[in-house]
């Protein structure tokens, strides 16, 4: 069986509304994506060292429109049920988000967490429970439960999909709990739990002694156990034409981009656009 996770990190920098009220000892707001895009990084690494294969479709921290998201995730089931079969591959999205009531700390705020799924779902409810099985054991927070709501991200995507969740941004405990570490990769493991366990699979402790070899293979393999020296089918196309057109060098295709490389990548298109207005003019 293969095992596919879509991860979406929910609303992007700057989006009205997202974001937590004034708070006096950061002495600013905590914008939504501060909280989600962290984690659910967290949570594709949790769930990668476990064989899944992870894609997120909503990269970066910039917004990415809900159509141009469940687009990605649809074009991506599509690749996997066609490549082996919808018998043989499993494939679920998770969405992470930040809730929020009426933008104040004043007043009797509502908080905790909750999953959300689209109306009449029965995978979508089994997978629900068992993430917010494990939501409501970390941190003590209120737990509202599953949620069967009309959202575009669930509504739209043709798999198992669900939104959780994981606090209130106007309720001043919880706006406060965005930035902590802990909490980040807290709620990233026990969705990571969740989501294995709906799948079946047993959620492994890391210890020490896997991170050193995982950061050792990690040029060659990996912790998924895919050969980054090999391009994916479904990338094929547009790897060749960037590297004919020497954006890159041919080299790892699946591996990690670091800031350096994408510094070089950066400044070849901007050689590029410089040549081609000398040109123009």
């Amino acid at each position: 069986m293969i095992y596919v996770v879509l991860r979406d990190g929910g609303h992007g920098k700057g989006q009205p509304g997202k974001e937590t009220p004034y708070i006096k000892s950061l002495g600013r707001r905590i914008q939504e994506e501060e909280f989600n895009e962290p984690v659910s990084e967290l949570f594709g690494e949790e769930i990668k060292r476990h064989g899944v294969i992870v894609h997120d479709i909503s990269a970066g921290t910039h917004n990415v429109p809900l159509k141009e998201r469940t687009d990605e995730a649809n074009r991506l089931l599509n690749y996997y049920v066609r490549k082996y079969g919808a018998a043989n591959v499993r494939v679920v999205l998770v969405s992470f988000h930040f809730n929020a009531f009426d933008g104040t700390f004043e007043g009797a705020n509502p908080s905790g967490i909750s999953v959300h799924i689209q109306p009449g779902s029965t995978h979508a409810r089994r997978l629900a429970e068992c993430v917010g099985k494990y939501l409501r054991q970390g941190t003590k927070q209120v737990y509202r439960g599953i949620v069967e709501q009309n959202l575009h991200i669930t509504r739209e995507f043709d798999g198992v999909g669900i939104l959780t969740e994981n606090g209130f941004m106007d309720h001043q405990g919880e706006a406060e709990l965005m930035l902590d570490k802990d909490f980040q990769k807290e709620v990233a493991r026990e969705t990571a739990q969740g989501v294995l366990e709906y799948f079946g699979l047993s959620y492994k402790e890391v210890k020490k002694e896997e991170v050193k070899v995982a950061k050792i293979e990690a040029d060659k393999v990996n912790v998924s156990g895919r050969d980054v020296n090999v391009v994916s089918e479904w990338a094929e196309k547009d790897w060749k034409e960037v590297t004919d057109n020497g954006y890159f060098d041919g080299k790892r295709p699946g591996d990690n981009l670091t800031r350096e490389e994408a510094a070089i990548v950066i400044n070849r298109l901007r050689r590029n656009f410089l040549e081609l207005l000398q040109d123009y003019k």
